[in-house]
C-alpha cells in the first residue's frame, strides 16, 4: 500500500513546551487520511502552555492482513530553549492516524527554533518496519516523499518561521518464515450424522517424530503414530489467524495410525486456525482402511469447529 501524500497543516508562533496528540480514528482507510481529518478526538497535555507552533501527523499500516496495534512513541526536542523534552506514546491500529500538535509558553522564542521529532513504533512480533516521510512547508504543500527506509525510528525538524512539518507512514510487514517452522495444537468438537467427535492434537510442519493426534467418536477411536506421511503448511492472506502470530493458518495432513486399536488405518485431516477464540476455525477428517480405501470409517467435511480452540504457533525444536 503507498501512502497518500496529503496536506499536513502547521500553525508557527513561539516554540512549543507542550506536546498534545489528537486521535484520528481512519482504520477503514489504511492510508493517510484526507486533510483536516484531524479535526475531532482527544488529546493529551504534557505540560501547561497557550500557543500552538507544530503539527506533524503518525500513521500506521500493514503490508498484507492487518497485524496487531502497535504502540508509537514521540519525543519532542526543543532545541535552543534550555534542551526542553516532551514525549509521549500513542496506540495506533492498522490504517490509524493521529496528528501531534506542539506547544509553548507565548513569547519565550523568537520563532525560528527549530523542534526535533523523534517518532519511534514498538515493532510487533514477527514483522518488520519500514517508513516513508513526506514533508510539507507552508505555501508550498506536500514535498517529495523520502523512503521507503527499513527501520522503525524516524526523525523530521519542524520550525515556525516558515511554518514546515511532515507526514510519516510506518509499514509493517509479515518477515518470511520457513513454513517448516510452524506447528499446530489444539482440540476440538465437530458434529457429523448426529455423532459427537472430538480430537486433540500436535502436528508439525515437517515430517519429524513428536507429532501426535487422537480422535474420538461414539464407540470408536483413532490414535495416529508418530509419523506423517505427508504435511502442507500455508498462510492464507484472506485468513486473519493471530493472536498469537504464526507462519501458517491452514495444515493438510496424512498419517497413520491405529482404528479401535488395529493397525493400518489412514487419516487425512485439514486444520484451519482463524484467530481467536476459535469460533471461526474449521477441521476436516477422513479415515480408512489402507488396504481397503473404500472402507471409510469416519468421514467429516471442512466445517467450523462446535467447540474448541486450534492454535497456530511458530515450532520449537522436537524430534
Amino acid at each position: 500500500m503507498t501512502a497518500s501524500l496529503e496536506r499536513v497543516s502547521v500553525f508557527g508562533l513561539a516554540l512549543a513546551a507542550t506536546l498534545v496528540v489528537a486521535a484520528c480514528d481512519t482504520a477503514v482507510v489504511p492510508t493517510r487520511p484526507s486533510a483536516g481529518a484531524s479535526a475531532g478526538g482527544s488529546s493529551i497535555a504534557l505540560v501547561n502552555g497557550a500557543v500552538e507552533v507544530g503539527e506533524f501527523e503518525v500513521c500506521k499500516q500493514y503490508s498484507g492482513p492487518a497485524g496487531p496495534p502497535v504502540t508509537i512513541n514521540v519525543t519532542v526536542d526543543f532545541d535552543g530553549n534550555g534542551s526542553i523534552e516532551v514525549a509521549n506514546s500513542i496506540v495506533l491500529a492498522d490504517g490509524q492516524c493521529n496528528v501531534v500538535h506542539t506547544y509553548q509558553q507565548a513569547g519565550s522564542n523568537n520563532g525560528l527554533q527549530i523542534q526535533r521529532v523523534t517518532v519511534t513504533e514498538q515493532v510487533p512480533s514477527g514483522y518488520s518496519a519500514s517508513y516513508v516521510i513526506t514533508p510539507w512547508v507552508h505555501g508550498s504543500g506536500a514535498g517529495t516523499p523520502i523512503g521507503p527506509t527499513a527501520g522503525n525510528s524516524a526523525s523530521g525538524d519542524m520550525t515556525s518561521n516558515p511554518d514546515n512539518g511532515f507526514l510519516v507512514v510506518f509499514t509493517n510487514t509479515a518477515n518470511p518464515v520457513t513454513l517448516g517452522d510452524g506447528r499446530f495444537t489444539g482440540g476440538f468438537v465437530l458434529r457429523s450424522g448426529g455423532a459427537r467427535i472430538t480430537g486433540g492434537l500436535t502436528i508439525h510442519c515437517d515430517l519429524l517424530l513428536s507429532n501426535n493426534l487422537e480422535v474420538n467418536w461414539p464407540d470408536n477411536r483413532f490414535h495416529m503414530t508418530e509419523h506423517l506421511t505427508t504435511v502442507e503448511c500455508s498462510d492464507d492472506p484472506n485468513i486473519t489467524q493471530a493472536p498469537p502470530n504464526a507462519p501458517l493458518d491452514t495444515l493438510v495432513g496424512v498419517g497413520t495410525g491405529r482404528y479401535n486399536g488395529v493397525p493400518g488405518y489412514t487419516i487425512e485431516f485439514k486444520l484451519v486456525d482463524a484467530g481467536e477464540p476459535g469460533r471461526n476455525d474449521k477441521a476436516a477428517l477422513r479415515i480408512f482402511e489402507a488396504a481397503n480405501p473404500a472402507n471409510v470409517v469416519l468421514n467429516v467435511p471442512l466445517q467450523l469447529l462446535d467447540t474448541g480452540n486450534l492454535q497456530a504457533h511458530y515450532d520449537q525444536p522436537h524430534k
